[in-house]
């Protein structure tokens, strides 16, 4: 079972939240008898994820893992608002980026290599050149879902080292990063069957992929929530 709840992104999906520049979602993961609940970024700052967390009823304190897909600040400007209300959740960065010095103490592993994080969640490694940036991959009955942040590396790229190192690709959201026309094409020749393209995916692309995927496009912004 995969839960997916946006609790922070520059788009809205629902009344009574604070949409702002930046990404981060919760999900909550159950494999093989077990069950984590995992922070995939952190947005840009951390009083607006928090309220953001509040509202949609996630416990902060309930994370057991905090996923950074780069260092760039809209993805870790929360960070040390979640690691001060839980300092217990371990960090996972695929690149060194500073620490307050109350935050020594925190679990931080560094991800370079294709990893294990719990049963059925994988991280891509550091994918990219200047910019490191890894993906989430959660395998479920449906097929792979892939989380990322701003797809830095290309989200094309990235679906192309999914697809060999993990199969078939059944949904794709998160920040795809302005990719270039045609992209939709590109996604359906890998075999993607749904997609919810949100944060700094732009207006002009969010528009093919709607058109392209129809009725397996799935609208995201912060508040939407995905059950699989």
């Amino acid at each position: 079972m995969l839960s997916i709840t946006v609790v922070y992104d520059n788009h809205k999906c629902a009344s009574g939240l604070t949409p702002r520049w930046g990404f981060s979602c919760f999900l909550v993961v159950k494999a093989h008898g077990d069950a984590r609940r995992l922070l995939f970024d952190t947005g840009g700052d951390g009083a607006t994820l928090l309220e953001n967390m509040q509202k949609l009823g996630v416990d902060v304190k309930s994370v057991d893992a905090v996923v950074i897909s780069h260092a760039h600040g809209d993805h870790t400007g929360g960070l040390h608002a979640v690691l001060e209300k839980n300092p217990f959740a371990t960090v996972y960065s695929p690149s060194k980026f500073r620490l307050r010095a109350v935050e020594k103490e925190v679990k931080f592993i560094i991800v370079e290599e294709r990893t294990e994080l719990f049963n059925a969640v994988y991280s891509t490694g550091a994918l990219g050149g200047f910019i490191k940036e890894q993906a989430l991959v959660i395998q479920t009955e449906k097929g792979n879902v892939v989380i990322t942040g701003c797809a830095h590396p290309g989200i094309v790229k990235i679906l192309k080292v999914v697809k060999k190192g993990f199969g078939d690709v059944y949904l794709v959201l998160g920040g795809f990063h302005m990719p270039k026309s045609g992209v939709s094409e590109e996604f359906k020749q890998l075999g993607v069957v749904k997609v919810a393209p949100c944060h700094c995916t732009g207006i002009a692309a969010s528009k093919e992929l709607e058109t392209a995927f129809g009725s397996n496009f799935l609208k995201c912004g912060v508040g939407a929530r995905i059950q699989m």
